[in-house]
C-alpha cells in the first residue's frame, strides 16, 4: 500500500480509490431494498480525522464516506444509517507487504496506541454487529481504533 502526496499522486489513482470506496458504497445503498427497520452500514477510516502526508486521497474518500452516512441517515429514515471508522486493522490487505516491513508497522503502530495492540477484524465485527442491532442509533461515526485520535 503506497502513500504518495499530492504532487505524485496520479489524479486517476485518486479517482480510482473514490470510485471504489465512496461510490461503491453509494451505488450499494441505491440499490438496496431495504425495510423500514433495516440498517446499513458503512466503512471510513481513522485518516478522516487524524490525515498523515502522503494520505490526501485516502483521507478525502472515507471523509465522504462519512458525509454520505450522516446524510443518508436523514434522507433513509427510519431505515439506520452509520458509519464504522478503524483505525490500522490486521486486514489481509497488506499481505502483499514484506513480512518483516508488515510485521514492524504493527509493533510500531500498537505501540503508539494506549490499547498497545493493532485491531483485529473481530474487533470490527463486534461494533458492526452492534451497530446493526441497535434500534436507536443511527447518523453516527463510531472510531474504532484503539484510541490512535488521543495520540
Amino acid at each position: 500500500m503506497t502513500q504518495k502526496t499530492l504532487s505524485f499522486m496520479e489524479t486517476a489513482d485518486a479517482m480510482a480509490s473514490m470510485d471504489s470506496k465512496f461510490w461503491g458504497a453509494y451505488r450499494a445503498v441505491k440499490a438496496a431494498k431495504m425495510c423500514a427497520t433495516g440498517s446499513v452500514t458503512l466503512f471510513s477510516g481513522v485518516l478522516s480525522h487524524r490525515p498523515a502526508v502522503g494520505t490526501v486521497a485516502a483521507t478525502t474518500v472515507n471523509a465522504a464516506v462519512e458525509g454520505l452516512g450522516r446524510s443518508l441517515a436523514v434522507e433513509l429514515a427510519p431505515v439506520r444509517v452509520n458509519v464504522i471508522s478503524p483505525g490500522l486493522v490486521k486486514p489481509p490487505i497488506y499481505s502483499d507487504m514484506p513480512e518483516e516491513q508488515r510485521e514492524a508497522m504493527y509493533k510500531n503502530t500498537a505501540e503508539q496506541l494506549p490499547v498497545q495492540r493493532i485491531g483485529l477484524p473481530e474487533d470490527i465485527a463486534a461494533i458492526a454487529l452492534q451497530i446493526m442491532t441497535n434500534p436507536y442509533l443511527t447518523g453516527t461515526v463510531i472510531d474504532i481504533d484503539g484510541g490512535s485520535l488521543f495520540v
